[in-house]
């Protein structure tokens, strides 16, 4: 009983998402923004937990940088970047992403092409930042391959399946985050190029400073470098108006063959919590906020 509930839930999610994409294709382009601004207006309006969480996040990490009138309208277009990447995965065109892709504009790019030109091993890190879906996608372009982490969707095998279609359109290779890391490490041994998230909340990791908070940072990136003399190279996009995007690159992080392992990686898990940093200091409204980021180092922050 409990497997044919589990399979219906899927097909009634599949059929929703399968509804949503059809009418979502119908959307005229000079309709596409002012549809999603009035559905992120009323967003921020009734999800009263996540303006929460993002109104925390903001007064905490970036303090007196910001007023509160430009955490509010931070906060609001958080919602609406954030509905609108997500509209773009529902619509799930691969031309809607190979016109983006060229027209990229790209920032201190001599970063990348120095780390295949050492021809090392590279470990692309990015974050919750942008649209990072877009640059799995530009980085499998430009080096030929990307092997990224897949999440599984809760209670939707079938949208699970529908998603990491639409990130392999363009050749990216999904793997399952249970076993990943050794699959990561045979990845790198292969000569592909990696990709990582690393700024998700956890409990075990290297204590590194955030904008000055002690966080607990997750170390896997700074591991992989270390085992495989492997460059880290921070990337990150933005935009201004959702047709033309700029990927950055932040300075490689190396590691240090002399310096004890555990040091090291720790000193490298610090250096990707600093690229970050810049990056948001960038533009704060481009960091997706709704996430709990202190509920392991703070008991009780998050209320």
């Amino acid at each position: 009983m409990t497997m044919i509930r589990s399979n219906l839930l899927d097909n009634l999610i599949y059929f929703a998402f399968l509804s949503a994409r059809f009418l979502i294709r119908l959307i005229p382009k000079s309709l596409i923004k002012p549809h999603i601004f009035l559905l992120s207006r009323f967003a921020y309006l009734v999800n009263y937990k996540h303006r929460k969480i993002i109104g925390e996040n903001l007064r905490f990490f970036l303090g007196d940088r910001l007023t509160e009138i430009e955490r509010k309208k931070a906060a609001q277009k958080i919602y609406f970047r954030f509905l609108f990447y997500l509209f773009l995965t529902v619509r799930g065109k691969e031309d809607d992403i190979l016109r983006l892709i060229s027209k990229i504009r790209i920032e201190n790019g001599e970063v990348l092409d120095a780390a295949r030109a050492e021809n090392r091993k590279i470990i692309m890190l990015t974050a919750h930042y942008g649209y990072w879906e877009l640059v799995s996608q530009y980085i499998c372009q430009r080096c030929g391959a990307l092997v990224i982490i897949g999440e599984k969707l809760r209670n939707s095998r079938k949208l699970t399946e529908e998603l990491k279609k639409f990130r392999e359109q363009l050749g990216v290779e999904m793997l399952e985050k249970r076993g990943a890391m050794r699959a990561f490490a045979a990845a790198l041994k292969n000569g592909k190029v990696v990709g990582l998230l690393t700024d998700q909340a956890v409990e075990e990791g290297a204590l590194v400073k955030f904008f000055d908070v002690e966080i607990t940072w997750l170390d896997s990136a700074s591991r992989l470098a270390k085992q495989f003399g492997a460059l880290i190279v921070p990337c990150y996009i933005g935009t201004e108006d959702y047709e033309n995007y700029t990927i950055f690159f932040d300075n490689a992080i190396r590691p240090d063959e002399s310096a004890e392992k555990e040091a090291d990686i720790k000193r490298m898990a610090a250096e990707e919590a600093l690229a970050l940093e810049r990056a948001i200091l960038r533009d704060p409204s481009e960091y997706f906020w709704f996430h709990k980021r202190l509920k392991h180092n703070i008991k009780g922050f998050y209320k």
